[in-house]
């Protein structure tokens, strides 16, 4: 009675694991994602002044996908694409532009705010930058 049930287990057990390696983000998969175990990133106490600085409901922000969470809640909110344009303060985590979910809109309107001579990059540090726009009142 118990071998039906130890083929069964092996038969389901076996092809689970090597679908775990082969497809998953796991940690003891070929292709891990481990950013969730590994340390916070050094922005994040970065990321709690600039919530704090900018916390004036009428101030714009755009930011990327990851640093959205800080800001969403607020009146008016763009994420990073060519929307960029309406807001006052542009917030960046560099390492998602380059590798992030949407890289293939981000890195254009990237290059393009680097070169936007309405904005000035007034904070850089550990793959945060923060651009401010010349002409806002805040």
């Amino acid at each position: 009675k118990t071998l039906p049930f130890v083929f069964l287990i092996i038969y389901i057990l076996i092809p689970a694991i090597i679908a775990s390696y082969f497809s998953s983000s796991l940690p003891w998969a070929k292709t891990a994602d481990t950013y969730p175990w590994k340390q916070m990133p050094a922005m994040v106490d970065d990321m709690r002044y600039w919530r704090e600085y900018l916390q004036d409901d009428n101030i714009k922000v755009s930011s990327t996908g990851h640093l959205a969470p800080h800001f969403t809640s607020r009146r008016y909110f763009y994420d990073f694409s060519w929307k960029y344009t309406k807001a006052d303060y542009v917030l960046i985590d560099t390492h998602e532009v380059q590798y992030g979910y949407l890289k293939e809109q981000t890195i254009s309107a990237y290059e393009v705010l680097q070169d936007d001579k309405r904005f000035v990059k007034i904070y850089n540090k550990d793959g945060l930058e923060v651009y401010k726009k010349i002409n806002s009142v805040f």
